[in-house]
């Protein structure tokens, strides 16, 4: 198949030959000389006539007395996929057919269920956004920059509601609270590290604009980290809930209030006789953050800078599943937040590190002397950690560094050869 694949001379050619891997589950984005792009996520997916029955859910333990058995498998041109030729594709692990807009995945296509969950799509919106802009004019450092893009949509959709509230609970404001609506006031929601350098002990950024955003963005995820928590836990403790709800009823009691089913009215704490407001619950969640960075960062809020706490190491896994860090790397500082493109979201109710990312950035481009394609990868090229290229792969990767990717061996630098007896 990878034969044919490599024979291809149009999109449909290639659809064509990847109607044979359909077991590795790969989203195969393919674009011919004509400008037609193709998104074929082929797969041979289950199809579940009881799914829509509204007894079994699939993604659940099912019986095995026959009751929920499978009937074949959706046909492939059944799946979603795409032919563009509006010169541009663009996913990024969201819902891909609208199936989750009200939360139940199976009552829309009888006995086809293809997620049971999704990112929320401030990714992919801010990808459409940003290729829209300037559309024909992309180049590939436009490409690189799109890659790397830390703008917080999530941030620049809650924080006018969050300053707003603040600014009505004033007067429930401690000092650090109001360092903490002084950095959001002053924020352009994008979420840069604020150091000079890549690691954790770097000085300060010199640039005043950088240094304000990475407060900003700091002082944001601090603040809904504990503004959840105000929000709903007094209803999942009251009402004996399994789980919390996921960070949509925050967004939505933020900022659109009157989409929910029970109305604006998660704000008050059910376990009291008094009625709590938004504007008392936003200023608690804003000293509760300015508290928990004076005990990462200390009592200075000019050193509340996201690279601080927002950090990346390389972890040896085998070693460190059991709680074994001798191996694993140093901690990076690294830019990115919450549902930003360059996908680096925090580890809320901690330190705000992040465990998971763009496995690579990769960029390509075509011209007529040769395909010429970058990348970007979170570690090194040896396992040897007195090594230089134990991490250096990594350290360019959280500057948004490429690398440049050869394609002929007479344009390699320097070989390293390893003789094994």
């Amino acid at each position: 198949m990878l034969t044919h694949l490599s024979r291809a001379t149009s999109v449909e050619e290639a659809r064509e030959a990847l109607t044979g891997f359909t077991t590795i589950g790969q989203n195969w984005v393919v674009v011919d000389v004509e400008g037609t792009i193709g998104w074929f996520p082929y797969n041979r997916l289950p199809y579940r006539p009881f799914a829509d029955m509204g007894e079994y859910a699939p993604f659940r333990p099912l019986p095995g007395d026959g009751s929920a058995e499978w009937v074949g498998t959706i046909p492939l041109e059944e799946l979603p996929q795409l032919l563009s030729t509006s010169g541009y594709v663009a996913t990024a692990n969201n819902d891909m057919t609208g199936h989750l807009d009200d939360g139940d995945p199976t009552n829309d296509c009888p006995g086809v269920v293809l997620q049971s969950q999704a990112a929320a799509g401030y990714r992919q919106e801010r990808i459409q956004s940003e290729l829209q802009t300037g559309f024909g004019e992309h180049t590939v450092d436009t490409m690189l920059a799109l890659v790397g893009d830390v703008h917080s949509a999530i941030g620049e959709q809650l924080t006018p509601a969050l300053v707003q509230a603040a600014t009505e609970g004033a007067d429930d404001l401690t000092a650090g609270g109001q360092a903490i609506l002084a950095a959001l006031e002053a924020w352009a929601y994008t979420c840069p590290t604020g150091l000079d350098g890549f690691r954790v002990d770097s000085p300060l950024a010199s640039s005043a604009s950088e240094l304000a955003e990475a407060r900003g963005c700091a002082a944001f995820h601090a603040t809904i980290d504990y503004l959840r928590g105000l929000l709903w836990n007094d209803e999942v403790e009251a009402y004996g809930l399994s789980r919390s709800p996921n960070l949509q009823l925050l967004v939505f009691s933020l900022a659109q209030p009157d989409a929910l089913a029970a109305g604006d009215i998660y704000w008050d704490d059910v376990r009291t006789d008094a009625t709590e407001t938004k504007a008392q619950l936003v200023a608690a969640a804003m000293n509760a953050a300015a508290a928990r960075l004076q005990t990462l960062l200390g009592a200075d809020p000019a050193e509340w800078v996201w690279g601080r706490v927002h950090t990346v190491s390389p972890a040896a896994d085998l070693f460190s599943m059991i709680g074994v860090t001798d191996y694993d790397g140093p901690r990076y500082a690294n830019d990115g937040g919450l549902f930003t493109v360059d996908v680096a979201n925090p580890r809320m109710g901690g330190n705000y590190d992040h465990r998971a990312g763009a496995s690579t950035r990769f960029v390509c481009e075509a011209p007529a002397s040769g395909v010429r394609c970058t990348f970007q990868l979170p570690g090194g090229q040896v396992d040897d950690r007195q090594s230089p290229h134990f991490a250096d792969l990594l350290e360019r990767y959280v500057v948004n560094e490429p690398t440049p990717i050869v394609f002929d061996v007479r344009a390699v630098e320097a070989v390293e050869t390893l003789t094994l007896r």
